[in-house]
């Protein structure tokens, strides 16, 4: 995992666990798939990243994987 796919998924971490409607709708924010927790949670998986750049100008695209767990 590259320096940007690393700053991305914490990133999504950081936000993720701060929002206070999401922590109201589940019983946490997991950094990958928890050992014991029960549901409802969310965890954030591996991130993933692919350059698009071109020759005049850098991109590069990273993809997170985010899971929601619920009951039922």
């Amino acid at each position: 995992m590259s320096s940007a796919e690393a700053a991305v998924r914490a990133r999504a971490l950081g936000v993720l666990a701060d929002d206070a409607v999401l922590a109201g709708l589940v019983h946490g924010v997991f950094d990958g798939v928890p050992a014991r927790a029960s549901a409802p949670y969310a965890s954030i998986g591996g991130a993933e990243g692919s350059d698009w750049g071109t020759k005049d100008a850098a991109g590069r695209e990273v993809r997170v994987m985010l899971a929601l767990v619920g009951v039922g």
